[in-house]
């Protein structure tokens, strides 16, 4: 379920250290690239011939977060898409296109696509300012600190009722 172009493996391979620095599993990167694009509501189409599969369902350190993260994608993609979020219809029918109770990581197939397509898009903004990913997880974390978070999520608040 959640892919990463090989080329976003390849750049970020030396900065997944295991227990020795900050980016312990792939996922973390994953989730780094993932908030980014986000944030920047960047989303570039994944093509599945490019990528691989880094995990199928959430990590288990990331099991507590997977109603944030989708509550983010839901978030994200209402804003871009301009949807008028005080039309009942419209916001009940995004939840249903985006959770399922029939999954694991309680997202639809296309919710997953989708994720994955906003992190395609945090890895290539991070790209563009770093060509070369900075070995050290603590500077790379910085970077993104600086370069990146002050920017992110910075669109109209939207406000919401879950509506069922």
């Amino acid at each position: 379920m959640f892919r990463l172009h090989n080329n976003a493996r390849k750049w970020g391979k030396d900065l997944v250290q295991g227990d020795s620095g900050p980016i312990k599993i792939e996922f973390d990167l994953y989730y780094i690239f993932l908030l980014v694009g986000l944030g920047l509501q960047k989303k570039i189409p994944l093509d599945q011939t490019l990528s691989s599969e880094i995990v199928r369902n959430y990590p288990k350190t990331y099991l507590s977060q997977k109603y944030k993260i989708a509550m983010l994608l839901l978030y994200t993609d209402l804003e871009e898409s301009g949807f008028d979020v005080s039309n009942r219809e419209i916001v009940k029918s995004k939840i249903q296109e985006t959770f399922s109770a029939n999954s694991q990581t309680h997202l639809t197939e296309e919710a997953g696509k989708l994720l994955n397509n906003y992190a395609n898009g945090g890895f290539e903004a991070i790209r563009e300012k770093m060509e070369r990913a900075e070995p050290d997880g603590a500077v790379f974390l910085s970077i993104i600190n600086q370069d990146f978070l002050p920017d992110l999520f910075k669109f109209a608040p939207l406000v919401f009722t879950v509506y069922l």
